[in-house]
């Protein structure tokens, strides 16, 4: 879908930096339009016992930024 939408260079690029680490910025040069994203975050324990997940999708409305779904248990076989 990347690539259908950048380009391959870009889609290449974005996958790279995805593995790398989390994206702070446009990796394609272009302006960030979408109003609403998705944050999943991941803690684990130091000897790895407990693993917990939070997922948020928040809605950006000017310099606001609204919580539209939180679930502090996340699993990614909830697929929401």
């Amino acid at each position: 879908m990347l690539e259908a939408l950048l380009g391959a260079n870009a889609a290449e690029n974005i996958m790279n930096q995805r593995a790398a680490g989390p994206l702070t910025a446009s990796v394609s040069g272009s302006m960030i339009k979408s109003a609403l994203f998705t944050i999943i975050s991941t803690g684990t324990s130091a000897d790895g016992k407990i693993k917990r997940a939070v997922k948020a999708i928040i809605k950006r409305n000017g310099n606001k930024l609204e919580t539209v779904y939180w679930n502090d248990n996340w699993t990614e076989r909830q697929g929401v």
